[in-house]
This record gives C-alpha cells, structure tokens and sequence, in this order.
C-alpha cells in the first residue's frame, strides 16, 4: 500500500525548470521555447523540438588550452565553436556574412561584407571566413558577432554575441606570392610527370617540346627564387603551356607507333596471301611491301613521330596495291 501510494505521488509530480538558471560556460542564459518567460513545465515541451532542455543556449567560440586568438591560415579566420553548426543556405551568401563584423586593426577599417569577406560553416563546428581585403602589410582582425541570423545549432540557437581578435594576417602581396609558389610548384610536379610519361612511351628526350618543359622548368625556378609574384604567374602559365604540349607529343608518338604495328600486321598478311594466291616475292607489289616495311622499321627506330607517321602512310599504300594485285591473280 505504501508503494502505490509512492507511485500515485510520482505520477502527479510536476517539475519547472526556470531556463534563465541554465547557463553555459560563456555566461549565455537559456529563454524558454515555449513562451519566452524564465519558467516552464517539462510537459509543455515536445520532445525533440528546440525546447530540448539540454540545447537551449547559444553557441560560442572556444579556444585550445593557452589560445585567445582566432587560429588563422593564409588569408582566412577560423573559429571554432562549442557545438555543430549550420547556415540559412536560403539566404544570400552577403546576408549570411552580415553576421559577422570585420574590422580590421591595423587602419581600423570596418569591411563590407558585400566584397570583402565570406563567412561559411566548414567541418561540423568551424566558421571559416575568407578575406578579400586588400592588406598592405600583416595585420589581425576583430571579429564580432551581434543578433546573428543566418549561424545556429541544431536547435536553432543562434551564434552568441562575441568580440575576438584574430592572429595576423599576411599582407595580400604575401598571400598572392604563396598562392604563386604554390601553382608553380603543381606546374612543376606536372611536368616532370609529363617527361617521365614521354620516355617511358619510348620517345626522346631529345624532341624539341621535351626540351621546352626543361627550359620553361628552369625559368620557373628562377622566378620562384625572385620571390615576384607576377614572374612566377608568367613562367608557371609557360611551363603549363609546355607541358599540354609535351603531353600531345607522347600521345602522338604513341598513337603514331600503335598504327605503325597495326600497319605492318596488315602488310605482312596481305605478303602471305599473296604468294598464297600464286604470286612471286621478286612481283613489284610484293617487294615495294617488303621495302615500305623495312623503311617503317628504320621511322620506328629514329622515335621521330612525323618520320613514323609518314612511313606507316607509305606502307599502307603499297598494301592496298598489293591487295589490289592479290585480287587480280
């Protein structure tokens, strides 16, 4: 008896909680869902809407042991939150930066968010905002957060309010010989990877668009080595036009010596039906075969793509006559 009495109490148990008193560890206060006062009643709450009682504060930027500053990378501001994020893709990407406020220090000048700055959710809990400023020297940014719209948790808190200070930032002319060294080197790795593919394919390094990736290489190495941006831009747009040529001579050399094995197959078989068919190897037809066949050995031997080309045509021809001739017999 004393237990039912004890469950009935349970059943008819009714709990508060005042969201005011839920505070996380930036001093954010929790509102309630239901009807915006400080107290609700747990049974007013529908489960897994954004009265979850353990999701009703604002998320805020947190830091690793020892750091104040936002972490940065080239010309980008990283802050990490204390939750997973998401961003109102429905609004425009201008809107969506306009919950950010950059200001950057060193001349104290406020960007727009129109063309200066993209604010995005990368990696779950990670805002990234990307600088488009022009910086004439390195310089840290702060960034605050007011009434933000557009970033929330899953529970549709939106991003607390907050000022911090980013790391520095390099001067744009830094970023733009980084991004430079960057390409030339890709450009680089591209093209020694276009030569190694040329001789593996059996051609020379010795054919002038072989020896056009060597120099536009070297002149790329020497631009990089100047620290200039635009020269490095230059030389690197030169050794990628190099390359695509290189790159369109091993597939012609390749191209060119399949055709000559296919070509000297269909010779070499018309010669057999030939004499098969009652002709002789001292025959004209037969012979200017066996001469155009030798002739496209010594092309395939010399590597030069136009001498294999031509002597593969030449045999193709004298195959057709001797066809023509088999025929005839």
């Amino acid at each position: 008896m004393l237990i039912r009495t004890y469950e009935t109490l349970i059943l008819q148990l009714t709990i508060d909680v005042d969201y005011t008193k839920l505070v996380n560890i930036a001093g954010n206060k929790g509102v309630n869902p239901v009807n915006g006062s400080g107290v609700v009643t747990l049974d007013q709450i529908t489960p897994g809407s954004s009265g979850n009682l353990l999701d009703s504060v604002a998320p805020t930027p947190v830091f690793a042991a020892g750091q104040t500053e936002y972490e940065v990378s080239g010309n980008q501001i990283i802050i990490t939150y204390s939750e997973a994020l998401t961003e109102n893709l429905d609004a425009h990407q201008n809107l969506r930066d306009t919950d950010f406020t950059i200001t950057r220090i060193s001349n104290n000048a406020k960007l727009n968010p129109i063309t200066e700055y993209d604010a995005e959710v990368v990696g779950g809990n990670t805002i990234v905002i990307t600088l488009t400023d022009t910086r004439t020297a390195a310089t840290a940014y702060t960034v605050a957060v007011k009434d933000a719209k557009y970033f929330t948790d899953a529970s549709g808190n939106e991003i607390a309010d907050s000022t911090g200070k980013s790391k520095l930032v390099a001067s744009s002319a830094s970023n733009a010989l980084d991004t430079a060294k960057a390409a030339a080197t890709t450009a680089t790795t591209n093209a020694n990877n276009a030569k190694t593919a040329h001789t593996t394919a059996g051609a020379n390094a010795t054919d002038a668009e072989y020896v056009a990736v060597t120099n536009a290489a070297t002149a790329l190495a020497t631009a990089v080595a100047s620290n200039d941006a635009a020269d490095i831009e230059a030389k690197t747009t030169a050794l990628q036009t190099a390359t695509n040529a290189l790159k369109a001579a091993t597939t012609a050399f390749t191209t060119a010596n399949a055709d000559a094995a296919t070509a000297k197959t269909a010779a070499r078989d018309s010669q057999v039906e030939y004499i098969l068919a009652g002709g002789a190897q001292a025959d004209q037809e037969y012979k200017d075969v066996a001469d155009a066949i030798t002739a496209l050995d010594a092309a395939v031997t010399s590597k030069v793509t136009a001498d294999i080309e031509a002597a593969t045509s030449a045999l193709e021809t004298a195959t057709d006559a001797l066809v023509a001739a088999t025929a005839g017999l």
